[in-house]
């Protein structure tokens, strides 16, 4: 893995969604105007949810009226740019933590952006983890 000085594009995604937030915020429309993150480390058959300690081997499940969702998962809803980054960091944290090398883990950011009564999601997939501990 290659640890470099600059943002990954995980990072430059979650910073641009706080910034773009921070803009709607200005403008006057801070009411319903929130983003709510996740992010995942999935492994060989395993998920789990890199911000809580209880997310181990968390179950994917499909429902005709949800579509695929992972059981038991809460998204972190973050304010501002200080608070995505402190949740990078601890995702990034434990990720290497429970690094296994026997089966290359990918790390899954879903990040919510919710304005105005409005949602949209966007998801990013770091394959084998090729970014994950980016400053």
């Amino acid at each position: 893995r290659s640890h470099s000085k600059t943002f990954g594009m995980i990072q430059l995604a979650c910073f641009e969604a706080c910034k773009a937030m921070s803009r709607h915020e200005i403008n006057g429309n801070k009411e319903n105007c929130f983003i709510a993150v996740s992010m995942l480390k999935i492994s060989n058959v395993n998920v789990r949810d890199l911000l809580d300690e209880n997310g181990l081997n968390m179950r994917v499940r499909e429902e005709a009226n949800v579509g695929v969702f992972i059981e038991g998962h809460s998204p972190h809803t973050v304010k501002d740019w200080e608070e995505m980054k402190s949740l990078l960091e601890k995702a990034t944290t434990e990720f290497d933590r429970t690094e296994n090398d026997q089966f290359p883990a990918h790390f899954f950011v879903r990040l919510e952006f919710n304005l105005q009564n409005r949602t949209n999601y966007l998801q990013l997939v770091d394959f084998a983890a090729s970014e994950v501990g980016v400053k």
